[in-house]
């Protein structure tokens, strides 16, 4: 790689040392797809709390090239923030004509230049405790060298970005369910615990993050109205109860007319195993959890923490992991129906 080549990623990953010391959750190097198509990539997709009623995506576009075509970039960034539905968006070059500032603020794109680059890039110089993207893509690859099959935790930490790019919702938040679930299991079979329990702790802060943004829209409901809630979007997922059954309903309706000779009792068995399957969702284990006063205000923080655990070099067990965040990780081994004892 030349040293041109180098400077993208070296300004990417300063930039995202930046952005974690003023409390954002920052993910690197995010595809965007459109109908299974990757039209364009996201630099560094931030996350924001400011408080307890407000949440922030912002994408930021980072160039440091000899003609960085800050303009160009400018509308692109301006654009993907649009298509995307982000709340914000930031410029990150080293040009500085006065008429890129100035473009800027009429169309409400924050710019960070040159003078401000440079101490940033300084200062993530002097730190070396997190693994870079990059590395950390060699780890979930080499995690996956010796897995046959089609899903292996290189894909599924592929598939974890693909959700954590687009707009949440409570479906998203059973999509990351799942890959928390694929990360156990690789957990649980990989030759070495160090490389596969990163994408433990990377799917399971991006499932806080999720039900985090989530929670924002019911920040004045009770502990039993939240944790009621949450367990009937785990269980039902974003149709929820009342329209899950609806369409059990309309099926019934269907088969009536149908009516097959052969086998008369076809709904009933149709309805019951569907029950099973519902009720079959341990969906109050997480609720109980997330929902309870003492967690509900620190899941971005928790979210925080976890993703820092999955960077870190020198990477901790999860027996080892502060109590506040090892209880997240052994909830959702309680959700996954996994013994405590094997972690």
């Amino acid at each position: 790689m030349s040293k041109q080549e180098e400077k993208g990623p070296v300004l990417e990953e300063a930039m995202r040392h930046y952005f974690l010391k003023q409390g954002f959750f920052a993910v690197r190097a995010l595809p965007v797809i459109i109908e299974n198509e990757t039209v364009t990539d996201i630099d560094l997709l931030l996350f924001g709390k400011p408080n307890p009623f407000l949440r922030h995506r912002i994408n930021v576009d980072i160039r440091n090239r000899k003609r960085p075509q800050a303009h160009e970039r400018l509308i692109w960034a301006k654009g993907v923030q649009s298509l995307m539905g982000f709340d914000h968006c930031i410029l990150v070059t080293t040009d500085a004509r006065p008429s890129l500032g100035r473009i800027a603020k009429g169309n409400h794109v924050s710019i960070i230049t040159k003078q401000l680059v440079m101490p940033i890039i300084e200062e993530y110089s002097k730190d070396s405790v997190r693994l870079t993207e990059d590395e950390f893509v060699d780890q979930m690859k080499l995690a996956s060298e010796k897995d046959s099959d089609s899903q292996t935790p290189f894909s599924v930490y592929t598939s974890a970005r693909a959700i954590v790019v687009n707009r949440f919702t409570s479906d998203s938040m059973n999509q990351m369910l799942e890959t928390v679930r694929d990360s156990f299991n690789f957990y649980l079979t990989a030759d070495t615990w160090e490389r596969s329990v990163r994408l433990l702790y990377l799917s399971s802060a991006f499932f806080l993050l999720i039900v985090d943004f989530w929670l924002k829209d019911h920040i004045s409901a009770t502990t039993p109205e939240l944790t009621a809630s949450l367990t009937e979007v785990i269980r039902y997922g974003s149709s929820g109860k009342r329209q899950s059954e609806l369409l059990l309903s309309r099926v019934d309706r269907l088969l009536s007319i149908i009516k097959p000779v052969d086998q008369p009792d076809l709904f009933s068995d149709l309805r019951q195993v569907q029950q099973q399957q519902w009720n079959a969702v341990p969906a109050e284990i997480v609720a109980d959890f997330l929902g309870s006063e003492s967690t509900v205000f620190s899941l971005f923080e928790r979210a925080v923490l976890l993703e820092q655990s999955a960077y870190a070099k020198d990477i901790v067990p999860i027996a080892s992991l502060p109590a506040d965040i090892k209880a997240v990780v052994y909830m959702l081994a309680d959700y996954c129906k996994i013994d405590r004892k094997l972690l």
